[in-house]
């Protein structure tokens, strides 16, 4: 028994290893989460959508213009990343707080958080 635990140790961290690179390979992240999961973004269609837990309608930011509010679910689990910087075509977001906060290109911002979502124009 004792001579086969450092094998199980090497093939679990090789395993690790493949999915670090694996997930590295797949190219830029097309969303993300607060490190709790109250709240992420993700890119659908070209625009990105940010949702919070708490609230049941989400926001789509383009990357010029205004902000609108859309049903559309979008769906986050513990394996999308954390990210404290995203840039989109015109988006970029980070993590300020406990919020996510996005601006597009003409100035529009978001903020997404464990129970609120709001518009800055």
């Amino acid at each position: 028994m004792r001579g086969r635990r450092p094998l199980v140790l090497a093939a679990a961290g090789l395993a690790a290893c493949s999915v670090a690179f694996a997930h590295a390979g797949r190219g830029p992240a097309r969303g993300f989460r607060l490190p709790d999961a109250s709240a992420a973004c993700r890119v659908e269609a070209g625009t990105l959508v940010c949702r919070s837990l708490a609230v049941p309608r989400g926001l789509a930011l383009p990357g010029r213009g205004t902000p609108r509010a859309v049903r559309a679910p979008i769906w986050w689990d513990a394996s999308t990343p954390v990210l404290h910087r995203f840039v989109y075509e015109g988006v970029s977001c980070r993590i300020v707080g406990q919020a996510l906060v996005c601006r597009n290109a003409s100035g529009a911002a978001i903020e997404v958080g464990p129970r609120q979502i709001s518009v800055a124009l």
